[in-house]
């Protein structure tokens, strides 16, 4: 029985077909250099006679086709740069288990896991056993410590955060290679002291376990980005609002501001998104709410400037704040696109974004945790979502009137009532609605009054307009 790839060289032969006896040339060095009959076995069909051993002639192969390919695929996968650039000679990382200096078991595990990913994730560098790789990173967790943020009227914790310290190097033999320069010759001769934050609030469920997690995480993310020579950070290439890099809530750290940064987050539906900037005072934050266009079509930046309360159905930006923004959801969910801008000198920052259900105030359902207008004014604006009562205290001085206006077009069951105290109405109050404000003429003497808000509790945003008017 014939070989069948004897018998298909024989086919080849017979039709004499050029272009495909080059090719089957090209593929088979042995049969352009020596001697063709080599390829098959004495007497079989597929052995080429001597009056066709004539070599054909082979056109050139363009020697630029793998160029221009692989340019054609770098162009179609867009163009990708990683923020951190290895420190020259180091391809390959190990990274052995961190050591534990605290109390606190398992610390040592969690962080050496995260590392890794991050390497992997981050940077270009390739992991490797100790011994094999290039080099060496050693740290160690040296410290946690826990603060009380916010506490209640019976001195209760409504709010911690959570601060993890850990010292590493990146060491070439016994030779320190990443570290802090303390005596500022351009060469490390320390390692580096870094520390992971996280807050946790008991009244929204978080716990302790949650904060740890996401301080570790801040921890890997950091230790990552110092392992080489950062030009930019990690997202860099997103300095425009079409380049925008999609971040989740969270901590993001180790950013570094030397163009226009862009990103974008997620604005839940009847939801809100609290974005605030970590960082010198030198960096600006600003922001811009994108809509679709269209059904089915890609969410696109507003031309115009961001809007403010009065301008639609919900703000663009509930509150501004000196280094933060706070976004809410309408009926669909939203993207908000943040732009951090500064003196373009390299400055680090941190972004930190919470989403929530409710809005940034809570908890604010109750009289004793009414949420408090800052002075100096004489007018604010108060944003947010009504899933309950929300209560807001105003101190009114002596011979000031009163002034409560909805803000946004919503025809829904929503209310603004002057309370006491207790939280009980005014006798003689009417409340103010979306279609009618409410006017409270001047007082004989300064009071403190509280606004409470109701409505249908189906989380419907809102904005109210407080103004403290002359007779």
């Amino acid at each position: 029985m014939a070989d069948p790839v004897s018998a298909e060289r024989s086919r080849r032969t017979t039709r004499r077909r050029p272009v495909l006896r080059r090719a089957s040339s090209l593929a088979e060095p042995r049969a352009a250099s020596g001697d063709r009959r080599a390829d098959a076995p004495r007497g079989s069909a597929s052995a080429p006679r001597r009056r066709q051993a004539r070599r054909p002639t082979l056109r050139p192969r363009p020697a630029g086709r793998p160029v221009v390919l692989l340019a054609a695929c770098l162009s179609a996968a867009g163009c990708y740069s990683l923020g951190v650039r290895p420190v020259e000679g180091i391809r390959s990382v190990a990274v052995p288990v961190f050591e534990n200096l605290t109390l606190r078991r398992g610390l040592e595990h969690d962080l050496t896991r995260l590392v890794r990913r991050e390497v992997l994730e981050s940077t270009s560098l390739v992991l490797a056993r100790q011994g094999s790789a290039d080099a060496e990173l050693r740290g160690a967790v040296v410290r946690v410590d826990e603060g009380v943020l916010v506490s209640g009227p019976a001195e209760e914790v409504l709010a911690s955060s959570v601060t993890i310290s850990a010292r590493f190097g990146l060491y070439r033999g016994r030779r320190l290679v990443v570290g802090d320069d303390l005596d500022g010759d351009g060469a490390p001769d320390a390692e580096l002291l870094l520390q992971g934050f996280a807050e946790f609030n008991a009244v929204r469920g978080e716990t302790r376990a949650d904060a740890t997690a996401e301080a570790l995480r801040d921890l890997a993310e950091m230790i990552a980005f110092r392992l080489g020579d950062p030009w930019d950070d990690r997202y860099e290439g997103n300095d425009s609002p079409d380049a925008a890099q999609l971040l989740a809530p969270g901590r993001h750290a180790a950013l570094i501001q030397r163009d226009a940064d862009w990103f974008r987050f997620e604005v839940p539906a009847r939801g809100s998104l609290r974005v605030r900037l970590r960082g010198p005072s030198s960096l600006r934050l600003s922001g811009r709410r994108t809509e679709p266009s269209g059904e089915g079509d890609p969410a696109r930046p507003r031309e115009a400037t961001p809007r403010t309360a009065g301008e639609g159905p919900f703000p663009l930006l509930a509150r501004r704040e000196a280094q933060g923004l706070e976004a809410l959801g309408g009926a669909e969910p939203s993207t908000l696109l943040v732009c951090v801008e500064g003196d373009d000198e390299g400055r680090p920052y941190a972004l930190e974004a919470r989403a929530s259900a409710d809005d940034g105030a809570e908890p604010d359902s109750t009289p004793a945790r009414a949420r408090r207008l800052p002075g100096g004014t004489r007018r604010w604006r108060v944003y947010g979502i009504q899933r309950d009562d929300d209560f807001v205290a105003v101190s009114v001085p002596r011979g000031l009137g009163l002034r409560l206006r909805f803000l946004l077009p919503d025809r829904g069951p929503l209310t603004a009532r002057l309370c006491d105290a207790a939280g009980e109405p005014l006798a003689g109050s009417r409340p103010a609605t979306p279609a009618r404000p409410l006017k409270r003429p001047p007082q004989e003497r300064s009071e403190r009054v509280l606004v409470r808000i109701s409505g249908d509790d189906s989380g419907r945003p809102y904005g109210l307009l407080v103004e403290l008017s002359t007779p």
